[in-house]
C-alpha cells in the first residue's frame, strides 16, 4: 500500500522490554522500532496515522524532518499474543515528494 502525506512527528528509537514483546528478533539482535506520524488528506478531513520502521531500518528517519512531505510504502502486520490482537503499519520504503 502506498500513502502520501506530511510527517508531523518523529519519535525516538524504542527498544521494548515488556514481557509480551521479545527483546530479541529472529536473528538474535535486540528488537528496536521507531514510530512517526503521517498526516494524510482524505476526502473530507485530514487523518494522522502512526507508522513505524523496525530493526536496522530505524535510522532511515534520520534523513527526514517533521513538516516534510513524503510517500511511504507499508505492510500491514498483525499478530495475536496472549488473547490480544496487535496491528502494525510497518514501512518498507520512504521517499521525499519532490516539488515541481
Amino acid at each position: 500500500m502506498e500513502l502520501t502525506g506530511t510527517i508531523v512527528k518523529i519519535k525516538n528509537i524504542e527498544r521494548p522490554t515488556h514481557r509480551i514483546i521479545s527483546a530479541k528478533n529472529e536473528s538474535g539482535r535486540d528488537f528496536q522500532k521507531r514510530e512517526f506520524w503521517l498526516q494524510i488528506h482524505s476526502e473530507k478531513f485530514p487523518q494522522t496515522i502512526a507508522l513505524e520502521f523496525q530493526g536496522d531500518k530505524v535510522t532511515v528517519l534520520d534523513s527526514f524532518a517533521e513538516g516534510q512531505e513524503v510517500t511511504v510504502w507499508i505492510n500491514l502486520k498483525g499478530r495475536v499474543i496472549e488473547e490480544k490482537c496487535f496491528n502494525t503499519l510497518q514501512i518498507w520504503r520512504i521517499q521525499e515528494v519532490k516539488k515541481s
